[in-house]
């Protein structure tokens, strides 16, 4: 059975003038599990952390024999927005 409802939630968020022109490292750690945890740091260069999160969430769909996690980055979209340039170094994605 798919699932149903609005499965977005925002987590953790800091203002765009923060992030614009800058190079930041980013770390999540994901436990897909019925019980699992995410935790995620945006920090810039310099160590200063930009957001911070950590908390337990419900990472696993009911019946569900496999995960396939999407990695990208998405911004959403406003009227006006000018468009924006995301350059990406350093990507890792391990088990």
């Amino acid at each position: 059975m798919p699932p149903t409802g609005n499965f977005h939630q925002v987590l953790a968020q800091t203002a765009f003038s923060n992030i614009d022109g800058q190079w930041v490292a980013a770390t999540v750690t994901v436990q897909n599990t019925d019980s699992g945890s995410i935790n995620m740091t945006l920090k810039k260069l310099d160590g200063t952390t930009l957001i911070s999160y950590s908390g337990t969430k419900d990472n696993w769909r009911d019946n569900a024999t496999i995960n396939r996690p999407k990695w990208g980055i998405y911004q959403k979209i406003y009227s006006g927005m000018p468009e924006a340039k995301v350059q990406i170094a350093l990507i890792q994605i391990t088990k």
